[in-house]
């Protein structure tokens, strides 16, 4: 079970496989622009810094090939946007945030928080499968709708993959085949963990019941706010939220602590 209450920022070295790579070719990464050190980078940040997903999607008994949708939507990118209004992560539209207890308006949005995004994404993906009960059709939902899905189903005259594949867009067709290759990259081991020790800079949280400016923090205290925002990519406006968790070490919760009543009467 993941607790929120913290991140671990962890910082850990990899070393890819080069001879996998070499006896792996497929020109659906390239059609991405995908070369072999971009996935290198990509699994490695996955193993690193995301292992809780597998935990995640293994505690909903889900696909282990659903770990690598991030990697896939938005490699990885917490503050990724297609421009069509999902975002984070996990590529999520507000509707599938909303559904799943995510918190989002001016001034924060959580899809761009990867351990909240993860539980939302995960629990969306667990209803979809529960529902089409085969791994395709739960994909083509979460990347589409239920409303695609059973359009397709019906100009197609029927509900087995094969005989509506042609019926489906080209763009979900890649994607599911780039998240195979992924996913079967990732089996054939191209990547292994090179140091076995674990550096880890455990956060705290601070809950305010006003919200605060970073303009105040940065002119009364030596926060560095650059920190801050990184270690909290759900922020949408230089504020600390009111009545929101926000992630911080302890000495700078320490020196915020003892400069809050400055901050506030800035």
């Amino acid at each position: 079970v993941i607790d929120t209450s913290y991140i671990s920022v962890q910082n850990k070295d990899c070393n890819c496989k080069n001879r996998k790579f070499n006896d792996f070719q497929d020109s659906i990464l390239l059609k991405f622009n995908l070369f072999d050190s971009d996935i290198c980078q990509l699994l490695c940040n996955k193993k690193v810094n995301y292992n809780y997903i597998d935990s995640l999607i293994s505690q909903n008994d889900l696909p282990l090939k659903f770990s690598f949708l991030p990697l896939v939507n938005s490699r990885l990118n917490n503050h990724y946007s297609n421009g069509l209004g999902s975002i984070g992560l996990w590529e999520l539209n507000y509707i599938y945030g909303l559904h799943n207890g995510l918190k989002m308006d001016s001034y924060i949005d959580e899809r761009k928080d990867p351990v909240k995004s993860s539980i939302a994404a995960v629990k969306q993906l667990k209803n979809f499968h529960e529902k089409y009960k085969k791994t395709n059709w739960t994909l083509l939902a979460y990347w589409s709708s239920p409303s695609y899905i059973n359009h397709v189903h019906q100009v197609a005259k029927s509900a087995v993959w094969d005989s509506c594949s042609v019926y489906i867009d080209q763009e979900y067709l890649d994607k599911l085949l780039l998240l195979n290759t992924v996913f079967r990259l990732d089996s054939l081991g191209v990547v292994e963990i090179k140091k076995p020790d674990l550096k880890t800079q455990t956060l705290d949280t601070v809950v305010l019941n006003q919200k605060i400016s970073f303009n105040a923090i940065y002119d009364l205290t030596a926060i560095d706010l650059n920190v801050v925002q990184r270690n909290n990519p759900f922020l949408l406006k230089p504020f600390l939220p009111s009545n929101h968790p926000v992630s911080i070490n302890h000495s700078e919760k320490e020196i915020l602590e003892n400069a809050l009543k400055l901050i506030i009467n800035y």
